[in-house]
Formats: C-alpha cells, sequence, structure tokens
C-alpha cells in the first residue's frame, strides 16, 4: 500500500547504492541494492526490491531520499 501510495502522489523514484565496493567507478564489487522511493508526511521510504534484503523497507533521510543498504532490522514489506 505505501508504495501504491506513494505511485499516486508522483513521487517515487528508483534509486540503487553499492552495498560494498564502487570499484573506481567501474562498477559494483558486491550487492547493489535497488529500491523505489518517495515521500510521505515529511518521511522518506524506500522499498528494496532488489540487492542484499529485497521485501523490506528503510526509512531515510528526507533530504537525500535515496537507496541504502539497510540492516537486517528493516521490517519485511511484499
Amino acid at each position: 500500500m505505501l508504495v501504491g501510495l506513494l505511485a499516486v502522489r508522483g513521487h517515487c523514484a528508483a534509486s540503487k547504492k553499492c552495498c560494498l565496493l564502487d570499484a573506481l567507478g567501474l562498477g559494483c564489487i558486491g550487492n547493489t541494492a535497488a529500491s523505489v522511493c518517495g515521500t510521505v508526511a515529511g518521511t522518506c521510504y524506500c522499498w528494496q526490491y532488489g540487492g542484499n534484503l529485497p521485501g523490506t523497507l528503510q526509512t531515510e533521510s528526507p533530504s537525500s531520499c535515496s537507496a541504502s543498504c539497510g540492516a537486517s532490522a528493516d521490517p519485511a514489506w511484499n
């Protein structure tokens, strides 16, 4: 529902983050977290659909509102 709400409001953006090492701009070594992020009521949420913790929801800084690698304590959201 959250991702649907973000999409309806027009605030979704795809975002990726290298979770181990970006080899001098030549590519990611390790997992790449792929997320859809958006802001609702001043809070940024990212749903990770690919990477090290797919199917989880992260809360991020509203100023950057982009993918993170997440943490094992992040809630599942599928």
